[in-house]
Order: structure tokens, then C-alpha cells, then sequence
């Protein structure tokens, strides 16, 4: 597989920083020109106040003379423009380092987005390349392959129909993040979360007992309703679910536990999996992280996270290695409603 080599990798990042430099101090020479502006007027209001003021003592004291050919005044003016300017040169160099600093505070949000797309580019690519390479792999085997039989060609197609699969998943996964990070996500609408939970529950529920797994969903008769996007929402229950399943093995417990507490839906999905590691756990709503598991995209619970915050809700997860995680979902409601 292609890689970038390190020594291109730290040309790039250099690069960027050499960017976000000339642009820092760019930003600082705007702010620069705005300060001594403000100053340059305000400075040019007080000078000609004093002239007037000065105007206003010599007329008062009857004094024939102009006021430039009196020294007093002319003195004064000179020590007080003199004054104006050592403090003035003072304020610029202070605020020439604040505005600098103030510079890289302001970019680094613009920064840090900079960087996260970076690398959510190169990540998609890198996995996007590994099915690409392991069907090209498997097609050149098969062609340099002179005694194909039925079978050789079985496991060749399989593979690559797997691996196309993976990849229409990944690329559908990652139109869903670019639309959930788009100003409207989706369109809101009531629904009852408690029925929608329940309803994915029961169409992942074949495929647990299939695994050899018990299934149980624990809820009231509630009515939980709440604003958001139905499809979005069965999309968190069947990546969760399907999470649940995959890790854990035969003989395990999968829970799924709906309530409401006060005005939020509480939604946890519970199981008796591997568990996750206290390394890992603190990543797992990174995109494409996933750890020592060699399954899936490291997309599912980015995608979980992306939804349930759309619609103004939080998501906590607890796990322990061997003994499984807990997924615990708050949703806003608009109303509840007692069995």
C-alpha cells in the first residue's frame, strides 16, 4: 500500500505552519492598523482641544502676541506632542504583541478545523485504499491462476462482493457525517423515541438469537416524544445494536433499557461483551478509531455521537474488559406522556 514518507509528511506540516504564520502576522498587522488609527484620531481630537484651550488662556489673559510667538505655549504644546508620541510608541509595541497573540488565539479554531479535516481525509483515504487493494489483490491472483476451478473462483468473487460491501458501507458513512455537520441536519418532526427504540429492537432481535445471544428490552409503555429525524434515530439504535452483537459472544446478554426521567428519554443498551480497554475508551468517538478491532470502519459510534448531538442530546459510554459496555442515550422530550 502507498504510504506518505516521513520526511514529505514534515515538509507538509511545515508548510502549513509557515501558512498560519504569514497569516498570523497578517492578522496582527490588521489589528496594528486599527489601534493606531483609533489612536491616531483620538490623539489629533486632544491636540487640537489643547490648541483651542490654549487659544481660549491667551485671549482671556489679553495678550497681543499669536499664539505660536508665545513660548510658553508653544512649549507646552511641543512637550505635550512629545509626550504623545514616546507614549504612543509605547501602546503600538504593547499592542503589536498582544494583536499577535490575540492573532494565534483567533485562528486556532480555524486551525484545529484545518487539521481535523486533514486528517479525516487522509484516514478515508487509507481506508478507503485497503478493499480497493485487497480486490485488486485477489483479481490478479485469480487471473495468474492457469488451474482455476469452481471453487477458486467462488472465493475470489465472495471476497470481492465482501469488500465492496465494506466499501458502500464506509462511503455511506461518511455522507451521513458530512450531512450531520451541515447547518440543518434534518428536518424536525415528533416522534415517539420510545417506539422507535422499541421497533429496532425487535428487528435486530432475529439476528441476536441467531448468535445465540439473549435478548431484552426492558421499557414502559411511555410515550417519549421528541423533535428530531426518525430515519437519523433508527440509524443510533441499529448501530448500537449492532455494536452490542458483534462483541459479544455466544451465551451473552444484550439489555436494552428504555426511560424517561424528568423531561429526558433515557435510552441504554447494555451488554456482556469483550468490553472495551481503558487505553481505547477515551477514542472510540474518534473517526476511523478502532483500536485493537480489526472490524468494522471506526465509524459507527462518530456517526451515533454526530446524530444524538444534532438533536440536542448526549451520549455516555462506561466499559469494562470482559465483562462488557453500557451506552447511555439522554434526548430532550417535548413531551411525556405515563403509562
Amino acid at each position: 500500500m502507498l504510504q506518505i514518507s516521513k520526511p514529505y509528511e514534515e515538509l507538509v506540516i511545515a508548510s502549513d505552519r509557515k501558512v498560519f504564520h504569514q497569516v498570523r502576522l497578517k492578522l496582527t498587522g490588521v489589528y496594528l492598523v486599527i489601534i493606531a488609527s483609533i489612536m491616531f484620531g483620538y490623539n489629533t481630537l486632544n491636540y487640537l482641544d489643547l490648541r483651542h484651550d490654549l487659544a481660549e488662556a491667551k485671549y482671556y489673559s489679553k495678550m497681543d502676541t499669536e499664539l505660536t510667538d508665545v513660548p510658553g505655549h508653544a512649549s507646552t504644546l511641543s512637550i505635550l506632542v512629545k509626550k504623545i508620541i514616546v507614549e504612543d510608541v509605547i501602546i503600538l509595541t504593547v499592542a503589536a504583541w498582544i494583536s499577535y497573540l490575540f492573532a494565534g488565539y483567533t485562528l486556532k479554531p480555524v486551525q484545529k478545523s484545518i487539521l481535523i479535516q486533514k486528517s479525516f481525509s487522509e484516514n478515508a483515504s487509507h481506508e478507503l485504499r485497503t478493499p480497493l487493494a485487497v480486490m485488486k489483490s485477489e483479481a490478479e491472483v485469480l487471473l495468474r491462476n492457469k488451474n482455476k476451478n469452481e471453487d477458486v473462483v467462488q472465493h475470489t468473487l465472495t471476497t470481492i462482493i465482501e469488500e465492496i460491501d465494506r466499501m458502500t458501507a464506509m462511503v455511506n458513512d461518511l455522507l451521513l457525517l458530512a450531512r450531520s455537520e451541515q447547518t440543518a441536519t434534518f428536518i424536525p418532526k415528533t416522534v415517539n423515541i420510545v417506539k422507535v427504540a422499541a421497533a429496532m429492537v425487535q428487528k435486530m432481535e432475529s439476528q441476536a438469537h441467531m448468535k445465540g445471544l439473549t435478548f431484552n428490552c426492558v421499557h414502559k409503555k411511555n410515550e417519549c416524544i421528541i423533535n428530531g429525524d426518525i430515519m437519523a434515530l433508527e440509524r443510533v439504535f441499529l448501530n448500537l445494536l449492532q455494536n452490542a452483537i458483534t462483541h459479544t459472544p455466544e451465551g451473552g446478554t444484550i439489555t436494552v433499557e428504555l426511560k424517561n426521567e424528568s423531561k429526558n428519554a433515557i435510552i441504554t443498551v447494555r451488554d456482556t461483551g469483550i468490553g472495551i480497554s481503558t487505553k481505547d475508551l477515551p477514542h472510540v468517538f474518534e473517526r476511523f478509531y478502532t483500536g485493537n478491532d480489526s472490524q468494522g470502519t471506526g465509524l459507527g459510534l462518530p456517526i451515533v455521537k454526530e446524530i444524538i448531538e444534532s438533536h440536542h442530546g448526549t451520549i455516555h459510554i462506561k466499559s469494562v474488559i470482559g465483562k462488557g459496555t453500557e451506552i447511555t442515550l439522554k434526548l430532550p422530550c417535548i413531551y411525556v406522556r405515563q403509562a
